[in-house]
């Protein structure tokens, strides 16, 4: 899964700017124009992937290390992932792919000898598409002129526990959620019950704002003002000023004349450029978000100083001033930014709740947010520290006053409970990962090597790299994303469900497995 901040950003955008967007995004997109400030020998075209991070090692004899985020089972996705580490092998001689979900040698050239070609890719793809392949071993198996080397970097056994919590816990989403949902009703109502208006709204604002970062600005706004007017000093809330800079530029922008300002100019470019002239503008649909609206900005006004004579007379004042909100929102850090909005409500809360039942209703509706972000795979490590040391201040008989269905809360902590091994198990992993990849990468001593690991990890995995001395560039694929579910839940049930011991090793599947089998047969 992706890092909630990116995406979060990219649907702000969607709405804080959206007549920079709307009728604008469809007509002209343009490769990725995100800021790259580190430099990094390796580079992938926009039309492939976003840049995500690029972390510089500072030491020119250190690898490179491309972090490719898996949308694990998504046809189109690896189809895109496929392209990019074709470009890797191209352009810049990648050799070795590590990879999740296997330990040591997970190679399967073998499969290629005395094969035709075109019946192996006809019956690698079938298998891509049903999500039983990944990217690295379709092209692996695929590719004619060169070897690429997969080495999985699980630990089996920490692979394997995760696994099957995983499992034991979305085998149960449904009726998880369900249980969630009865017991955020429930505390709704208790709020409106117990708590001052002006102190529920701000909660209804601080949920929304959770879930949709378009609201956010509303929600700092608001926030702000209610301390302002219950004397509360605002401590060290820099991040929180820096949003509040935004929306002031932002709600300075003449929208009319920035949505004229880009029309004329896209009219004349379109009308009097050759269609080579115009590609990067283009090339970038798939390009979603902040810098993808900020790179069809800048590439407006490349091409208009390009061509003074020409274009010199259209204004781009607007265009201008929309580019620097664009950009100042990029640079900023909105995790930090959640954090002191998170310390500055609790202190509001704090100071207006009017009583015991009150304050129960309070730190109970805490531990339904923590579980919900839980549940929505949305925990960052601030809020895993948080549940961590939670404290309840509940008693059995304060649940029996409250609460219409004390039996449900009881069992939502069942699965809170599995939740949360989850993400410990996935932590462990994470470390397991990292060791074994600076060990196969001291090894083997080349210039640059591919991880390819599930976008849920990422974040975490960059950190401990940096903290290694490993320059890093993170990408994450671009495809089409449909509306029909991802086939992952169900090729983990088929490969754990029964109790089987799947694992990627050097042949396919572990064993005689059926998918191994029924491959190799097909060669």
């Amino acid at each position: 899964m992706a890092d909630r901040t990116s995406h979060n950003k990219c649907r702000l955008f969607r709405t804080l700017l959206l007549p920079i967007a709307a009728g604008f995004m469809a007509q002209i997109m343009i490769g990725s124009a995100a800021a790259d400030p580190d430099p990094i020998p390796v580079t992938i075209p926009s039309h492939l992937a976003i840049t995500e991070r690029t972390v510089e090692s500072g030491d020119s004899e250190a690898p490179v290390l491309v972090i490719i985020q898996d949308a694990h089972a998504r046809y189109e996705a690896q189809l895109s992932m496929i392209e990019i580490l074709r470009y890797l092998v191209q352009y810049y001689q990648l050799e070795y792919v590590m990879a999740e979900g296997g330990s040591g040698n997970i190679d399967l050239s073998y499969m290629r000898n005395g094969v035709d070609p075109r019946h192996l890719q006809t019956v690698a793809l079938r298998y891509l598409k049903q999500g039983k392949l990944s990217a690295e071993e379709f092209l692996d198996l695929t590719l004619e002129d060169q070897d690429l080397k997969l080495w999985g970097v699980e630990d089996p056994v920490l692979y394997s526990q995760n696994m099957q919590a995983y499992l034991d816990f979305y085998g149960n989403q449904k009726t998880a959620l369900a249980t969630l949902e009865t017991l955020e009703k429930n505390l709704s109502e208790l709020r409106t019950r117990f708590y001052p208006p002006a102190l529920e709204a701000l909660s209804e604002l601080r949920r929304q704002a959770d879930q949709n970062v378009s609201v956010l600005f509303k929600y700092l706004d608001e926030l702000t003002r209610r301390a302002e007017a219950l004397g509360i000093a605002a401590e060290q809330t820099l991040h929180m000023e820096a949003w509040n800079e935004i929306q002031a530029k932002n709600k300075a922008l003449d929208q009319s004349k920035l949505e004229l300002e880009k029309k004329e100019l896209l009219r004349v470019l379109t009308r009097t450029l050759s269609e080579e002239d115009l590609y990067p503008l283009h090339a970038a649909r798939m390009i979603p978000g902040t810098e993808g609206e900020a790179a069809v900005l800048e590439t407006l006004m490349r091409l208009k100083n390009e061509n003074p004579d020409a274009y010199g007379k259209y204004s781009v004042t607007e265009i201008e001033r929309a580019l620097l909100v664009i950009q100042s929102l990029i640079g900023t850090d909105l995790e930090a930014t959640y954090a002191e909005a998170e310390k500055l409500y609790k202190t509001i809360r704090d100071q207006e709740l009017p009583d015991h039942d009150a304050k129960i209703v309070a730190n109970l509706s805490d531990y339904a947010h923590l579980v919900r972000k839980l549940f929505d795979i949305r925990w960052e490590p601030r809020d895993e520290a948080e549940f961590n040391n939670f404290e309840p201040v509940w008693k059995r008989e304060d649940l029996r006053a409250l609460l219409d269905d004390k039996e449900s809360f009881q069992e939502l902590q069942a699965y809170v409970k599995s939740a949360v091994q989850i993400y410990e198990l996935a932590r462990q992993r994470e470390e397991s990962i990292v060791e074994n990849s600076l060990l196969f990468m001291r090894m083997h001593k080349k210039k640059i090597y591919a991880l390819v690991i599930g976008g849920f990890h990422a974040k975490d995995l960059i950190k401990q790299f940096e903290a290694k001395k490993i320059s890093i560039l993170s990408i994450i694929p671009k495809f089409q994303i449909r509306q029909e579910p991802s086939p992952y839940f169900e090729v983990l049930r088929e490969k754990w469900g029964d109790g089987s011991t799947w694992f990627r090793t050097t042949r396919l599947h572990m064993g005689d497995s059926p998918e191994a089998a029924n491959l190799e047969s097909a060669t």
